[in-house]
């Protein structure tokens, strides 16, 4: 297998920023419900991320030492990648914002996180072909089918403790699928550091 140095950082790095976003989800999540059994489940959230992160940076540091392929081909698929990329974000961007506009305008708070991650979810199905993840599209249409699988089960104004439903329930299931799929990156990091053949 190739060691290919900018998918090894650029998925270590995004296996950082996953795991970061989803953990804070997740403990504002757990601290909101406010109940005893929540409370417990924050101290093993914060272990597991601590886990996450920290193989994460070992794997970004052990990437960054491979040697750089600077082939002129290969800085060209680079840049041509990160455009993508960035308007991917920008329209991610856009479309969160025009939802919780119109969620604001409609009085309809409640409709902003979903709705935001699905969003977010159909963001990742898009960088799963771009990034050639296909992890990232399984996590992107659970990111699409838990909210509305959410909306359905519970009523807007439902709580679970002192907490919206639609909020923290869509946040925390949505957290353990970051966190399995993180995982999955993990894996092929260091198979990737080590020169091993994932397929």
């Amino acid at each position: 297998m190739m060691r290919d140095r900018g998918r090894i950082v650029g998925m270590a790095g995004g296996t950082i920023w996953l795991v970061a976003v989803s953990t804070g989800f997740a403990i504002l999540s757990l601290a909101w419900i406010g109940t005893p059994v929540a409370r417990g489940a924050l101290a093993a959230v914060v272990a597991l991320a601590a886990l996450l992160l920290g193989v994460s940076i070992r794997a970004m540091r052990a990437g960054r030492r491979i040697v750089v392929d600077d082939s002129p081909a290969r800085t060209d698929g680079r840049k041509i990648m990160m455009r993508r990329f960035a308007l991917i974000v920008v329209a991610e961007v856009l479309g969160i914002m025009v939802v919780n506009a119109l969620c604001t305008v409609y009085r309809r708070y409640g409709l902003m996180a979903p709705l935001d991650v699905i969003i977010v979810g159909l963001h990742f199905v898009a960088l799963a072909r771009l990034f050639k993840a296909p992890r990232y599209t399984v996590m992107g249409w659970l990111f699409c089918a838990i909210p509305i699988a959410v909306m359905l089960s519970y009523p807007e104004q439902a709580l679970v403790g002192r907490a919206p439903a639609w909020f923290v329930v869509t946040s925390l299931f949505c957290a353990f699928v970051v966190w399995l799929t993180a995982a999955a990156n993990l894996r092929e990091i260091f198979q990737g550091i080590h020169g091993v053949d994932a397929g």
